[in-house]
């Protein structure tokens, strides 16, 4: 693949991504849809999305999950609960998901609290991930768009491994060695008890001790 081409493609897929996502934030509707279900510290959350802005946060100790859909104001109530293919609560492991709508003018945020820790699977096709303030493992692939990794303890992480095929790796919390040219690879040898294994196919990730990611 030609570099140049490769760059030019990722730029305009991040640029129609970016449009997307900033149009949708400044039309969301007051009234969210909320879902809460019980859930302990120190389980698994699997979660999968085909397209949308999605925040995982820390709940604050409150032992639950919490998802909350904050739609466009032109989105029923009844059409924003459809989005929300699964969510179920089993003996160690939860599982959401979530078919949001493709067009940008019926869309929304989703923002998910989880107690902290909580080892956290994630598969999300279009968009932007971030994930702030949890401890515990962390497999997130995302096909194209972003991945951010917020509030890292690198004492907690025995294995780091962050790649992209065709982006950046920009961290900030293990700085590991790099490889790649189109796209950036990422291994971390530590003694940490957790791990992170992460892939973005087009997009970067990248990684940060702090930053607030609480927004409206």
């Amino acid at each position: 693949m030609d570099a140049n081409y490769a760059r030019k493609w990722t730029g305009f897929a991040a640029f129609l991504l970016g449009l997307g996502m900033a149009h949708a934030q400044k039309n969301l509707a007051p009234n969210a849809l909320t879902e809460t279900r019980s859930f302990a510290p120190g389980r698994q959350l699997h979660l999968e999305v085909n397209v949308g802005d999605i925040r995982i946060l820390s709940g604050s100790g409150d032992p639950q999950i919490r998802l909350v859909i904050q739609p466009r104001t032109d989105v029923s109530p009844a059409e924003v609960r459809s989005w929300i293919q699964r969510f179920e609560v089993q003996a160690n492991h939860a599982n959401i998901r979530l078919h949001m709508p493709k067009r940008g003018n019926r869309n929304g945020t989703v923002t998910i609290y989880v107690p902290d820790p909580t080892d956290l699977d994630v598969d999300l096709g279009i968009g932007e991930v971030t994930i702030n303030g949890i401890s515990g493992d962390k497999d997130v692939d995302v096909k194209v768009g972003e991945l951010k990794l917020v509030g890292l303890n690198p004492a907690e992480y025995g294995i780091v491994k962050n790649s992209t095929d065709v982006g950046d790796v920009q961290d900030d919390v293990f700085s590991g060695r790099q490889s790649g040219w189109l796209g950036k690879s990422e291994n971390v040898i530590s003694s940490g008890k957790h791990h992170i294994r992460d892939h973005v196919g087009i997009g970067d990730i990248r990684l940060r001790k702090t930053e607030s990611a609480q927004k409206n």
